[in-house]
């Protein structure tokens, strides 16, 4: 009976390190699993929008930059590129007001969304769209409002600068739109000589609505000559 006792717990010893063996080896694996492997370092995010130059150039992109004159011009680009979410850095310069805006090359085309602008703009504006401009003169702020009315309808995006020494206006726009300016300045003369004739029209009116005048001006002097001679000649007979 001893010798069975003893056999039993020497079984159930040996069953016990066995499942607390099992335990621990299960533990150490689990551990392994989720403590062991070796991670990557993370790269740190990048910042995004308006940044320092310096941490633009963390991006690893080429870069490329254009100039904005004045503090109102640099406030709308940053209220434009806001809205197209685009990465950039601007370096001022105190003396100047100018602003040298970097950018990613790769980005080029969401600047030149920024930088276009439609319709009747300031020369500078066109200018800094850096399209070819052609140009041409109109004399007259009754004709330059004729060009505008008609010029809007076209959709052309140009500007207007007045020579102060001829007094007529320049008309600036891109080259690429020399077709659709020519069916503008079509119309524009179209226009531009109706015009032209209804005022000889007006004038010729004028002109025979004078005659008219003199004319009836001639006769009522014939007759009031004619009835003072017949006075004085009634006049003479009495007394003779």
């Amino acid at each position: 009976m001893q010798n069975e006792d003893i056999s039993k717990q020497i079984y159930m010893f040996a069953c016990n390190n066995v499942k607390q063996g099992l335990q621990m080896l299960t533990t150490y694996y689990i551990n392994k699993k989720a403590f062991g492997k070796k991670t990557l370092p993370q790269k740190p995010e990048l910042p995004q929008g308006e940044q320092s130059l310096q941490s633009l150039y963390q991006h690893g992109q080429p870069m490329l930059s254009i100039v904005v004159n004045g503090d109102e011009k640099l406030h709308e680009f940053r209220k434009t590129a806001s809205k197209y979410n685009l990465d950039f850095a601007i370096q001022h310069d105190p003396e100047t007001k100018k602003h040298t805006v970097y950018f990613k090359s790769r980005d080029n085309s969401v600047i030149d969304k920024i930088l276009t602008k439609y319709g009747e703009q300031s020369l500078e504006d066109l200018q800094f769209q850096k399209q070819p401009l052609s140009s041409v003169d109109i004399s007259g702020d009754s004709s330059l409002r004729n060009f505008r009315d008609i010029a809007a309808r076209y959709n052309v995006d140009f500007a207007v600068k007045q020579n102060p020494k001829s007094k007529q206006y320049v008309i600036f726009f891109k080259a690429r739109d020399n077709e659709v300016m020519e069916r503008v300045f079509r119309e524009y003369k179209e226009h531009d000589l109706k015009a032209k004739d209804s005022v000889l029209e007006k004038l010729a009116g004028n002109q025979e609505k004078v005659k008219e005048t003199a004319k009836e001006a001639e006769k009522t002097m014939e007759n009031g000559v004619k009835k003072g001679m017949e006075k004085v000649n009634e006049n003479i007979e009495r007394t003779l």
